[in-house]
């Protein structure tokens, strides 16, 4: 940042996006796109919170 003159700091949550971004480039780099596209599932919010639901589905689903 100091090389570009950016005085300020990215949101915390700027800060977890790009730290993701980097990990799963890293991780497609060194060792390719399946390992990539694992680790970006494996840390995915929205997927953890689906899978935690699968064992409410059919109470989720029920209409009355």
């Amino acid at each position: 940042r100091a090389r570009f003159h950016v005085a300020s700091e990215p949101a915390p949550a700027a800060r977890a996006r790009i730290a993701r971004y980097m990990a799963v480039r890293v991780a497609e780099v060194r060792w390719g796109a399946d390992a990539a596209e694992n680790l970006a599932l494996r840390t995915d919010a929205d997927i953890e919170l689906a899978l935690a639901q699968f064992p409410r589905l059919s109470e989720l689903l029920h209409t009355n």
